[in-house]
């Protein structure tokens, strides 16, 4: 028997972070493997970091729209 679940709004997870790009890629990576995703992730981080901004425009998330706020 298949569970099938519509969603009725559309979901947002907001990610704060600061400069720690591998608790923030396990993150992602769990919110990819979910069975129902977010329609988009929105990463707050506190300052204004060029590692994170270059880890951010690297990620290739399969259908979770990403943005990076600083």
């Amino acid at each position: 028997m298949e569970l099938v679940v519509k969603k009725k709004f559309p979901v947002t997870v907001i990610i704060s972070v600061y400069k720690n790009t591998d608790a923030l890629n396990i993150v992602l990576k769990s919110l990819e493997s979910q069975t129902i995703k977010p329609d988009e992730v929105l990463i707050s981080e506190d300052g204004n970091s060029q590692v994170m901004s270059d880890f951010v425009a690297t990620l290739n998330i399969k259908n979770i729209n990403v943005e990076h706020l600083t």
